[in-house]
């Protein structure tokens, strides 16, 4: 065998194995469950087989002109036959995407009526003078809503949304399904005009966050007094 012949076997050799290898890389970079590009990946092995594999055999026999010619035969087909294939299926193979993963969704807590001779709504005509950080039982008007936890325990926070009103208890925990109650201890007219309304949300680990429990401030500067109300549930019991 010439020198030149070993040349262009090598050549060979370099060609089969990049394409060896393109094959192998792309094998491994298809997901088992996309079917297009799995079989994208199969026909090109088995065109690679088909049409390389042949002329790996012939060139112990074939040299010169003839071998480049046969080579650059088979790899015209090959092209050809690959990109019939790639125009069908390759487009779903690059824009499929795996199925989602569903996350559970958090659990819901209920705010509802603190029984007992607590109302779920009530308010109160109350001179301004007094509102002055004070419980609001201290006027006749408790302020106290029910939170039961859903079907996992619950280590929940509660945060007043505007700064004339505190929200008790700060934090506390609740087996599942159990209840507990939440209050406004405090509320103060200062620097505070005209209708004002906050929530009180409730918040836990694993749980939607409920701003269900409203209260509201309306205070009249010049008559010197102000409307206190709550609501356990807006919906179904207004504020005034």
């Amino acid at each position: 065998m010439t020198a030149t012949s070993k040349r262009r076997l090598t050549t060979v050799r370099a060609k089969d194995g990049n394409v060896s290898s393109r094959l192998q890389l792309a094998s491994r970079h298809c997901p088992v469950r996309w079917f297009p590009c799995r079989l994208y990946v199969s026909l090109t092995v088995a065109l690679e087989k088909i049409f390389c594999a042949p002329v790996r055999v012939r060139r112990n026999r074939v040299s010169g002109k003839s071998m480049r010619e046969s080579l650059l035969l088979s790899q015209r087909l090959t092209i050809i036959l690959l990109a019939l294939v790639a125009s069908s299926v390759l487009n779903s193979c690059g824009t499929s995407k795996p199925p989602s993963v569903q996350t559970p969704s958090s659990t819901s807590a209920v705010i509802g009526c603190s029984g007992g001779t607590v109302p779920c709504s009530a308010s109160a005509e109350v001179p301004l003078i007094i509102i002055d950080g004070s419980d609001p039982a201290t006027y006749g008007l408790p302020i106290s809503c029910s939170v039961t936890a859903g079907n996992q325990a619950m280590k929940f926070t509660t945060a007043a949304s505007m700064p004339w009103f505190a929200a008790s208890p700060v934090s506390g925990s609740l087996q599942a399904e159990g209840s507990t109650t939440v209050g406004v201890p405090s509320i103060s007219a200062a620097n505070v005009s005209g209708r004002n309304i906050g929530q009180v949300t409730v918040s836990a680990s694993g749980y939607n966050s409920n701003s269900q429990m409203a209260v509201e401030l309306n205070c009249n500067v010049k008559a010197g007094s102000c409307l206190v109300a709550y609501s356990c549930n807006p919906k179904t019991n207004p504020l005034p």
